[in-house]
This record gives C-alpha cells, sequence and structure tokens, in this order.
C-alpha cells in the first residue's frame, strides 16, 4: 500500500498548545505533503485555526478522563469515533494522549484497524501503555529516555526522535528580547518554556524556588523567564508576585 492510499486518522485529548499538538501539526502537514488523507479528531481548542489551515477534516470531540464519564457517554463517544473511522475509510489510527487513546483504541480494534500510539513524556498511564502493546498496538517513542523508560516497564517500542522544525522556529534576537524586559545583557537568565499545567506547572514553581536560591547565593543579576500558559498559571503569578514582592528590579518574566 502506497502512501497515497493511507486514510491517518489523529486523536488527540484537544488542540491546545504544547509541545504533543505542535509536534502533531508537523507530522500531520508533511503526511498531507506526501499523499495521505489526514483526519484530525479532538477537542477544539486555540491551535485549531492552525489545524484547519492544513486543510484537512477536524472533527472537534472531547474525550473526557476515565471516571469523570457516565457509561453512555463513554458509549457515545465511541460511537461517533466509530462512525468517523467508517465515514472517512481509515487504515491507520494514531493516538498521541492516552485518555483520548481509550476511546479510540477499542473502536480501531473492533474495526480491524492498525492503531499506532507516540508516548511523549512519563506521565502517560502505564495501565492504558500496556493494554495498546499487549493487544496489537504498536508504540512509538520520541526520545532514548522515553524508550529507556518504557523498557523498564517492559513495554517495547520503536524509537523515532522528536524534532524541531528550524524554518517554522527560528532563533530571535537576543537583544531585542532582553531590551524589552529590560534585562542586561551581561545577565545569566534561565527560561522555562511549557504549559502552566499540572505536573509542569509544579516543575516551574520548583524553578522559581531554584533561580531564587542561585540569584541569592551565586548569581544576584540571575533573571527568569517564564513562556507558557495553562490551568495553573494563576497560582504561577501568584507565586512570582509572593517571591518579587514590591521590589522595583524585577527578576523573574511572566510572558504568557
Amino acid at each position: 500500500m502506497t502512501l497515497q492510499n493511507e486514510r491517518v486518522l489523529i486523536i488527540m485529548d484537544g488542540l491546545y498548545i504544547g509541545g504533543t499538538e505542535t509536534h502533531v501539526l508537523a507530522i500531520a502537514k508533511e503526511m498531507i505533503k506526501q499523499g495521505v488523507h489526514v483526519v484530525i479528531v479532538g477537542k477544539t481548542g486555540p491551535l485549531h485555526r492552525s489545524f484547519l489551515s492544513l486543510g484537512c477534516p477536524i472533527y472537534p470531540i472531547e474525550c473526557k478522563v476515565e471516571g469523570s464519564v457516565s457509561s453512555d457517554i463513554w458509549e457515545e463517544t465511541k460511537n461517533i469515533l466509530r462512525e468517523i473511522m467508517k465515514w472517512e475509510k481509515i487504515t491507520v489510527v494514531h493516538g498521541h494522549q492516552t485518555t483520548s487513546a481509550r476511546f479510540a483504541f477499542p473502536v480501531a480494534r473492533e474495526l480491524g484497524i492498525p492503531f499506532v500510539f507516540t508516548v511523549h513524556g512519563t506521565y502517560e498511564s502505564l495501565e492504558n501503555l500496556r493494554d495498546i502493546a499487549e493487544n496489537g498496538g504498536t508504540i512509538i517513542s520520541v526520545s532514548q529516555p522515553i524508550q529507556h523508560w518504557l523498557m523498564q516497564q517492559n513495554i517495547s517500542s520503536t524509537l523515532i526522535p522528536n524534532g524541531i522544525n528550524l524554518k517554522q522556529y527560528r532563533p530571535l534576537q537576543k537583544t531585542n528580547l532582553l531590551k524589552k524586559m529590560r534585562i542586561p545583557l551581561h545577565a545569566p537568565v534561565v527560561l522555562y518554556a511549557a504549559r502552566l499545567s499540572w505536573e509542569k506547572a509544579k516543575i516551574c514553581k520548583q524553578v522559581i524556588q531554584a533561580c531564587c536560591y542561585l540569584r541569592k547565593r551565586y548569581f544576584p543579576s540571575l533573571h527568569l523567564i517564564i513562556a507558557g500558559k495553562g490551568f495553573h498559571d494563576g497560582e504561577i503569578k501568584k507565586m512570582i508576585e509572593k517571591v518579587q514582592g514590591k521590589s522595583k528590579y524585577k527578576f523573574i518574566h511572566f510572558l504568557g
């Protein structure tokens, strides 16, 4: 079967702004270039317009977390996915987050459609990953540390290293950014860039604490730049206000 005959359904939790979603945007764009028919499924979000620009069908379906839905909604969601797979004549289903994959995997198995799941981090449900691996699914890891983590859990995976599209994501002029935030050119700068939700928000708080310690003990001119947004960005902002107090010289810069 050639690439022109493939019809891939990519399912995500939502079209949010994050590493997983931008990864999917990049591979979807490349697959479409190669002649693959791509279908996107996921709750609508900030990246909806970017996905819309690809010109592929988008089905805005929300796959809720386990335990938060009744059996009726569970079955209704699976029925909708079943109809989409049939209507679009899907030949491969590609999952990227275990919450939404829990709905799509059993439907794909029922219809005899190959299922691929890409693991983007160690936060994914091991129970769900084992279910996929042990029941005919294919697991992909985006880095050697992820592959090693999976091996420790006795889950085999194929390594396809993640990367950055340098045409789309390119360095800014450092001086312009620093000047805008009134950061001296000689100052050491720490950048934390991630979605500010759940575990990553906790890590961000730890980074703030670490930078405060480093600034106090070793690098008095150190600055921290935080780029990201999420469910817990309000907590991060409050923490920044508390740490910096009424000081005129702010060293934590929240870009959002």
